[in-house]
């Protein structure tokens, strides 16, 4: 024994820690079988690795430990004494265990904030279902023009906040792992342009020019989530509309891999928009934020 193990365990020296211990296993181990552990796997290996242990200091409080030992025999095999190192890991311990309890606290929080998420849509849904209903009744009324564009516009707003709280809803399922993709045959072409008819006017009231470039190589049916597909292009679409004031958007479809059992397509927007500078770029996948988060931003 030297110095700093007696000063592990609270002693003065190692005189005073050999006179002290007499009884390693009920004296020292909080819970003497790890002694006997200890013994057997030295027994079974000849060392023992990273045996962690609670043990008793001098003044009864408990500390940690991590044992890592060789057994040392003579010539004819006998056990002469365990030769090792002890290290104090109780800071470690304590650390790893307020870790896991931050972990844990974390996880609960998130997955109460998802089933949060998922009620919330499922219940601002219903009523605004009844908005989107009657305001299509009310557009099929004898209407004067100045009242059919306000009942377009509560319509077209109800639309975008039924797409909003779907966005939300496909949040809670991802963070959950239950958001499920669909594999169904559609005709490709005829998705993509769905997807610009829904954003065809925006773009005509901005003068800008929608374009759509399919490669030959691009396969009239495919198997996948049409739905998905139509969601991600009708955001990239949108967001290309919004930050373009003139010029022309483009949505360019061609094959990247094909293999007898799938491929890979790739579904490219530009436009002549203002762009996005490269300091900006980095931080466009973090959590909740804007590339302008100003108060006096334009968009």
């Amino acid at each position: 024994m030297n110095p700093a193990l007696a000063k592990i365990y609270g002693y003065a020296n190692t005189e005073e820690l050999m006179e002290g211990i007499v009884d390693i296993q009920n004296q020292l181990y909080v819970m003497p079988s790890r002694r006997s552990e200890f013994q057997e796997v030295m027994a079974r290996n000849g060392v023992v690795s990273k045996f962690i242990s609670q043990v008793y200091c001098r003044d009864k409080t408990q500390i940690w430990i991590e044992e890592n030992a060789r057994a040392v025999r003579d010539t004819s095999g006998r056990l002469l004494y365990y030769e090792g190192r002890v290290e104090d890991i109780t800071e470690r311990i304590v650390a790893e265990a307020e870790l896991q309890k931050a972990k844990k606290a974390a996880e609960a929080a998130s997955r109460a904030k998802s089933e949060f998420l998922a009620t919330m849509s499922h219940e601002l849904r219903t009523p605004l279902n009844g908005v989107l209903g009657m305001t299509h009744l009310l557009l099929d009324t004898a209407l004067t023009a100045e009242q059919k564009d306000f009942g377009e516009t509560i319509q077209l707003s109800a639309e975008s906040l039924l797409n909003i709280i779907n966005d939300i809803l496909d949040f809670s399922k991802v963070e959950a792992g239950r958001l499920q993709i669909e594999k169904e045959d559609f005709n490709l072409l005829e998705a993509v342009e769905q997807s610009l008819k829904v954003v065809s006017e925006r773009a005509h009231e901005k003068g800008l020019e929608l374009n759509l470039l399919i490669h030959a190589d691009t396969p009239g049916t495919v198997r996948g989530d049409r739905c998905r597909l139509a969601q991600i292009l009708l955001n990239l679409l949108s967001n290309a509309i919004k930050f373009t004031e003139s010029g022309e958007i483009t949505v360019e479809i061609h094959v990247s891999r094909e293999t007898d059992a799938d491929l890979t397509v790739n579904f490219e927007v530009r436009d002549t928009g203002i762009g996005i500078d490269g300091e900006t770029q980095a931080k466009l996948f973090e959590p909740f934020v804007q590339g302008d988060g100003s108060t006096t931003r334009k968009y």
